[in-house]
């Protein structure tokens, strides 16, 4: 019996998007404990418990949502069926000239998934014979994002955590001094050209560690959002909040928080899930897409940032 079994259907779309997140989280963390290598990846006993365990429409979903993720990568070179439905599923995302909700289809994550590649997907994933197949598929499709240079390589792109580490109090530099400059107006740091370009230029993985370092920051200077023109009505005032939330119902230790490894991926918890997710935006080729993600992942950082500078001027005045 599954658990889904009691999620009534008008629950069923959420419950679904939390299983995606969460079995995502797992793959990632599994391949990265076999530093991006699929094959071991594919025969951890873990993965193929999740994989399994999981909803047809959640593989069904992470097949078709990692094919478009890195639809600009290359595919390194493979034999067998999984490298197989990979190849396709990869091919038709290079192919797809719409933007991420047209390549989901507008019953997401439900069923049926639009197109060819929809079909694919889906009828991989409803497949209980090729578990195996469909959980070597979908790590292919997720380690594609972490080569670089010669695919036939299989090299692991990796920044180094000396040049992250480097990297992270520059870009904070940077976005202190655009809210610094353009107090209390966050609309307008949003819009500095050195913060846009020096977090467009960050590493996904800097990014992803200075929204969980914020977050965390975040404990002591609390979060509001009256420095947003629309208010909570803004989605990142939603992101920051979810962060917060997370940072304030941890019970361990800032190390614990941030994660043995840190500034090392994975980042650990629900908010270092988050946190790598909005770091990751920007990355899927996509011009417009691209600006819209990178403009909503900078606005939650500023909102973090221009509560420490509303801190710091009332201490100024008392």
């Amino acid at each position: 019996m599954s658990l889904f079994d009691h999620v009534s259907p008008e629950g069923r779309p959420d419950a679904l998007s939390t299983q995606i997140h969460q079995v995502v989280a797992e793959l990632l963390n599994g391949l990265a404990r076999y530093d991006g290598n699929v094959a071991p990846a594919a025969l951890d006993s873990s993965l193929r418990f999740h994989w399994q365990e999981a909803e047809p429409e959640t593989r069904a979903c992470i097949l078709l949502d990692s094919a478009m993720n890195h639809r600009t990568e290359p595919l390194a070179p493979g034999s067998g069926p999984a490298h197989a439905y990979a190849r396709e599923l990869h091919e038709a995302a290079a192919a797809f000239t719409g933007d991420r909700d047209e390549w989901r289809g507008e019953h997401w994550p439900l069923m049926p998934l639009p197109g060819g590649a929809g079909a694919l997907a889906s009828s991989l994933a409803f497949d209980r014979d090729d578990l195996d197949v469909s959980l070597e598929a979908a790590l292919t499709l997720m380690a594609m994002g972490w080569k670089q240079g010669d695919a036939a390589d299989g090299a692991l792109h990796q920044v180094s955590l000396l040049e992250r580490a480097t990297q992270v109090p520059v870009v904070l530099s940077a976005l202190t001094g655009a809210v610094e400059q353009h107090w209390p107006e966050l609309e307008s740091a949003v819009h500095d050209q050195e913060a846009i370009d020096t977090w467009a230029a960050a590493t996904h993985e800097t990014r992803a560690c200075i929204l969980l370092n914020l977050a965390w920051g975040a404990r002591e200077h609390g979060i509001y959002p009256q420095y947003l023109p629309d208010g909570t009505d803004d989605p990142a005032w939603g992101h920051v909040a979810d962060l917060y939330n997370h940072a304030i119902g941890f019970e361990g230790t800032s190390q614990e928080f941030h994660g043995a490894g840190f500034p090392a991926m994975p980042l650990p918890g629900e908010a270092g899930l988050l946190a790598m997710e909005l770091g990751l935006g920007g990355t899927s080729g996509d011009e417009d897409q691209d600006e819209e993600e990178l403009d909503s992942s900078l606005r939650v950082a500023l909102l973090f940032l221009a509560r420490v500078k509303h801190d710091a001027e009332n201490e100024k005045q008392s």
